[in-house]
């Protein structure tokens, strides 16, 4: 029994299978509110990195008028002090395995 398991093992029809799991749990993964969340976190630490370089190089360059008061400089304002409009999120599934539910049901039919 255990050579039949040991050459199992070592057949492509396993390493295949292993391979195919691996790329179906990463899809499964990109589609999750879990790794939105974590792009969405990420992107806003980018922005506000580039922001406070952005500033640091106009301090630099002397770009601001002396007495300037940084505190009014807001990242999250437009060119014209104006908010950014809402940009309408995508419809995403609620649950962050519906996709793959949808997947297996489209298999069943």
């Amino acid at each position: 029994m255990s050579q039949g398991r040991e050459d199992f093992l070592k057949s492509e029809e396993y390493h295949a299978a292993i391979a195919h799991a691996c790329l179906q749990g990463a899809r499964d993964f990109l589609r999750s509110a879990a790794f939105r969340t974590a792009v969405e976190i990420k992107a806003a630490h980018f922005v506000n990195e580039g922001f406070e370089k952005c500033k640091a190089q106009a301090i630099k360059l002397n770009g601001f008028v002396d007495g300037f008061d940084f505190s009014r400089l807001d990242a999250s304002l437009d060119n014209d002090l104006e908010p950014y409009p809402e940009v309408p999120e995508a419809e995403a599934p609620t649950d962050e395995f519906e996709a793959l539910i949808e997947e297996v049901e489209k298999l069943d039919d």
